[in-house]
């Protein structure tokens, strides 16, 4: 088994818990992880799973992106997981000035996909992807309103109102934008792209549960429209790695929501309902053997699964 040093960051996140346990169930990797977080040790249940915890500073600080690149430095990281948007941003202007290996789309497709409202006008005028209609003047209205921030993450921070309670204000916010209200099931589809950003996989999943913005009782579902839609999104904006993409379905079409370019909060369901690709996304981007390719990957996904999240303590004894 060939040896890797791995850093996951913001370890008490459901995201990196989910990487963490795909990571230790590898056939072909001996991995020592470390975890960072900025909480003290044994506060939050990541810290006790991983090989070695060191308390971070905030993501938001000015010091958080010198301290993770002394951090890779010291513990002679051979690959780092960012898994937050606005840390991904971040080190995307920084990955090609260091050793460790961090995949990262380009800073400008990361800040477009950053900006909701900008990349859903970017797909629109660019391909025939369907989106919400963007709301952005008082008249026909339709009958129900969403509001999101423009750098939301999934759907946290969105809002449904029905028009009558749409006050006038509402229409000037400069940190968030209004669509159409679109009734139909959600879908995250997992995404593994080549360092070329050619898709090698693509795996839609029904939300079934939703609770805090992140997934909890997801079907894998074999979504064809949807699936082709994400050929489209990645021919079109390279983006190598992990990343996800959301969309809503109603019964005549499906429409774009967002894309965010890193492994999703229940990305572990499309691991466990297809392979190991973390093993392979390893394999690729520090050991540079070649993905599979992209109809090969999809006939491992086993369609119709439902994978269920549960809850699990740990403790840190006095």
């Amino acid at each position: 088994m060939q040896f890797v040093r791995i850093l996951l960051t913001n370890i008490a996140s459901v995201t990196s818990i989910g990487l963490l346990k795909t990571i230790k169930k590898s056939k072909l990797h001996d991995m020592f992880v470390v975890g960072t977080e900025a909480q003290p040790f044994g506060m939050n249940s990541g810290s006790l799973l991983v090989d070695k915890y060191v308390e971070s500073p905030i993501v938001e600080s000015n010091e958080y992106i010198s301290f993770i690149i002394d951090l890779c430095s010291k513990e002679e990281i051979d690959i780092l997981f960012p898994v937050i948007d606005a840390e991904v941003y971040q080190l995307s202007k920084i990955s090609s000035s260091i050793a460790t290996t961090v995949i990262t789309a380009e800073t400008n497709i990361l800040g477009l996909f950053r900006d909701k409202l900008l990349a859903s006008i970017e797909l629109s005028l660019n391909t025939n992807i369907l989106i919400p209609r963007i709301i952005t003047y008082n008249r026909n209205l339709p009958d129900k309103i969403i509001i999101r921030n423009r750098d939301g993450i999934g759907s946290k921070g969105i809002k449904i109102f029905p028009n009558s309670e749409i006050c006038p204000d509402i229409f000037f916010r400069k940190d968030g934008f209004l669509q159409e209200y679109i009734e139909g099931d959600e879908y995250t589809v997992d995404i593994l792209a080549n360092k070329f950003g050619d898709l090698c996989l693509a795996i839609p999943r029904k939300r079934l549960q939703i609770k805090n913005g992140v997934s909890t009782k997801t079907q894998i579902t074999q979504h064809n429209d949807i699936i082709n839609s994400c050929k489209l999104i990645y021919r079109n904006y390279k983006i190598p790695g992990l990343s996800n993409v959301q969309f809503i379905a109603s019964k005549k079409n499906h429409y774009f929501i967002e894309l965010n370019p890193r492994f999703a909060g229940m990305g572990i369901a499309g691991v466990m309902a297809s392979y190991n690709y973390i093993d392979d996304y390893i394999s690729h981007f520090y050991f540079g053997k070649e993905l599979t390719s992209f109809d090969i990957s999809m006939k491992q996904v086993k369609w119709d699964t439902i994978v269920c999240r549960y809850y699990e303590e740990t403790v840190m004894l006095p």
